[in-house]
């Protein structure tokens, strides 16, 4: 890996020395891809991608930029379709060290998360929770999408630096390890000091076959350190690259997209976004009021005679996941709405209708690989947006 190979030069032909990985500098680099996406000093080339390189193609040649970054912080919209475009050009390979068509979707949770976190943006944007009294959902869906990106993008990036390396430098990931210069902008992204402690936990087994675990921490870990899931989602990406059958290259994309989702959703999301009072308590009362609304509880007419249960209904920002580069799909084919009464914050409930967005994502993806591809790409357009 370049600069990330330490080694003494020997003289003397047909003999070999050892090499040391610096595990400590790739994970500063991958960090540093992550956040340059997110910096809006960063030139932006004319595919709309920001051109994050200082002079080369290389990990080993990309030096650590010593600068304080300007991130996209204003406007969480703006920086929640950066990290879709980040996702969808990690997923198409599109990036300095992609290993071209032939392995697009080996980082498979990217695809999914690409999608998401556009519906993240769109929700973000919507007039429902920009309203009087949303500022709690606007800055957990803010929170929620930038540090689940700031820990997951660089274990794709890490895996594709050294895939062979990989798996003795993931337990050294340590934020607190980091090269000084990007400790010090990580540490100056909105929340880091609440959240770094406690990201990411190791959450508790369940007695479901496919070992989702039930939310609750068992040990934390912080600091983005490595989990056993984290092990387990990048082993089934290098099965995928050795695997040669196609449907056995199929179900190892989709086992690695729901153990990564595991991750994020448990062992980053839960913590610092569902175990929040403030936030649970906004979902309590939009529940209330969707219930309310779904029984047709008679509360009244406004003055106008508008009844109060209609303006009460469309107060509720709508909760799906549209497969389209679009803010929302109108065609059922491309979209999964949200179960009526689904207790988001509750990570079992919540998990299950991630399955099934994931299914539907997964099914898209065998049988209408092209416009999955498509909308991808205007995706990862939007890296240069502020």
């Amino acid at each position: 890996m370049g600069a990330l190979a330490q080694s003494t030069t020997n003289p003397q032909s047909d003999t070999c020395v050892d090499v040391h990985c610096d595990c400590g500098l790739i994970w500063s680099l991958a960090q540093q891809y992550a956040m340059a996406q997110l910096d809006m000093r960063i030139p932006v080339l004319k595919d709309g991608t920001p051109d994050y390189r200082t002079n080369s193609h290389t990990v080993s040649d990309t030096p650590i930029d010593p600068g304080e970054a300007s991130y996209v912080a204003r406007h969480y919209g703006a920086r929640a379709r950066r990290v879709a475009s980040s996702y969808a050009r990690m997923f198409l390979e599109e990036f300095h060290l992609g290993g071209g068509k032939e392995k697009i979707g080996r980082f498979y949770w990217t695809g999914l998360g690409a999608f998401a976190a556009k519906q993240v943006a769109a929700n973000i944007e919507s007039w429902q929770v920009n309203a009087p009294g949303m500022d709690v959902v606007h800055e957990g869906l803010g929170k929620g999408n930038l540090w689940i990106y700031n820990d997951l993008l660089p274990w794709c990036y890490g895996y594709a630096a050294d895939p062979t390396a990989f798996e003795g430098c993931a337990p050294k990931r340590d934020s607190e390890q980091f090269d000084p210069a990007v400790k010090g902008n990580l540490m100056r992204q909105q929340w880091a000091a609440e959240v770094m402690p406690r990201c990411p936990v190791v959450i508790t087994p369940s007695a479901n076959d496919d070992d989702s675990g039930t939310g609750n921490p068992t040990q934390t870990l912080g600091n983005f350190r490595c989990t056993s899931r984290v092990l387990k989602g990048f082993a089934c990406v290098r099965q995928w690259e050795l695997e040669t059958e196609e449907d056995a290259k199929a179900a190892l994309a989709f086992k690695h997209l729901w153990i990564m989702a595991q991750h994020e959703q448990g062992e980053v999301l839960q913590g610092i976004l569902y175990d929040d009072e403030s936030f649970r308590d906004k979902l309590l009362l939009q529940r209330v009021a969707e219930r309310a609304t779904a029984t047709h509880t008679p509360w009244g007419k406004l003055p106008t005679g508008i009844p109060v249960l209609d303006v009460i209904h469309a107060l509720i920002p709508p909760l799906q996941l549209s497969f389209t580069a679009e803010d929302n799909a109108w065609d059922m084919q491309y979209r999964f709405d949200a179960p009526d009464d689904l207790v988001l914050e509750d990570y079992v409930q919540r998990m299950a209708w991630i399955k099934d967005t994931a299914t539907l994502f997964h099914t898209l993806m065998l049988k209408k690989r092209r416009y999955m591809l498509g909308e991808l790409r205007t995706i990862a357009s939007w890296g240069g947006l502020t």
